[in-house]
């Protein structure tokens, strides 16, 4: 049944409004609203003049779509509201230099502003549905390329030690897959790799992770070089890298051992549990 101020909502529509925007306030969907337009005479607009008449009402509600975007809601959010896609969005926001902010950034924000309870709800499911579960080698490793081509899972401290190698010539890349892991910086062309770590002691599942994560990739024929510290020198420690790189890629004798150094080049990280059984490159 129409509701009495369907005239209104008519005119309404034929200046540019959307069904799936004028059904909602009368109780009803966008496909039933367009129902009744056929019903009374009135002829709907094509897909063409619907985008367009979209845009034109998106367009005159961008000063307020940009406050919004820029106190954080997101580009999805806001496209449902304003009855339109997220490409059209974007675009239109482009076109008006907002900075827009990455994936990353738009998890972040949206994990920061959920409560402990939220946060919860969010990963139960998944968490339950995992639980147990074992994943097949194929799949480990589809992601661990994943995450090299796409450059992801790299921090900052990575980013600036990589770029201090490769002032220096060195040839490497980030986050290069070995099975299903992936290894920070790995020296192009040999089994070498560096693995730049900020917590050197832990316990329990975490040290059982760790220990089985470096034994499959030192039994790969990997040598692999541990930098501890939470504020790095990063010249000192790129040379550190160097001399790593020049002493296992003559070495042969090096594949299947490991090496750390600490912050500082001059102070040696002691061997903790972590480490316990696996056989230490000498120097390193």
């Amino acid at each position: 049944m129409k509701p009495a101020n369907f005239d209104q909502l008519v005119q309404r529509y034929l200046a540019g409004e959307p069904p799936g925007k004028l059904g909602p306030e009368v109780g009803v969907t966008g496909h039933c609203f367009y129902i009744w337009l056929r019903k009374s005479g009135i002829k709907p607009r094509g897909y063409a003049e619907a985008g367009i008449a979209r845009t034109r009402e998106v367009r005159d509600a961008l000063p307020k779509i940009i406050r919004r975007y820029c106190a954080g809601e997101s580009i999805t959010t806001l496209a449902a509201i304003y009855q339109t896609n997220r490409p059209t969005l974007s675009k239109l926001l482009r076109e008006n230099n907002v900075q827009m902010r990455t994936d990353s950034e738009n998890e972040i924000l949206k994990w920061s502003r959920m409560s402990p309870e939220q946060r919860e709800r969010q990963v139960r499911v998944t968490h339950e549905a995992l639980r147990g579960r074992v994943r097949p080698f194929k799949e480990t490793a589809a992601t661990a390329n994943s995450v090299y081509i796409r450059r992801k899972r790299i921090q900052p401290i990575e980013d600036k030690i990589s770029a201090a190698l490769r002032c220096m010539e060195i040839p490497i890349s980030q986050q290069f897959p070995v099975g299903g892991y992936n290894v920070d910086i790995a020296l192009h062309g040999h089994p070498i790799a560096v693995e730049i770590e900020r917590n050197r002691f832990a316990g329990g599942k975490v040290v059982w992770q760790f220990r089985k994560r470096l034994k499959y990739i030192l039994n790969q024929g990997w040598s692999v070089l541990y930098v501890y510290g939470k504020v790095f020198d990063i010249p000192e420690i790129a040379n550190k890298i160097i001399s790593w790189f020049e002493l296992t890629s003559r070495d042969e004798s090096t594949r299947g051992k490991y090496g750390m150094v600490d912050r500082c080049p001059k102070l040696r990280s002691k061997t903790t549990h972590k480490f316990d059984g696996l056989t230490r490159v000498k120097g390193f």
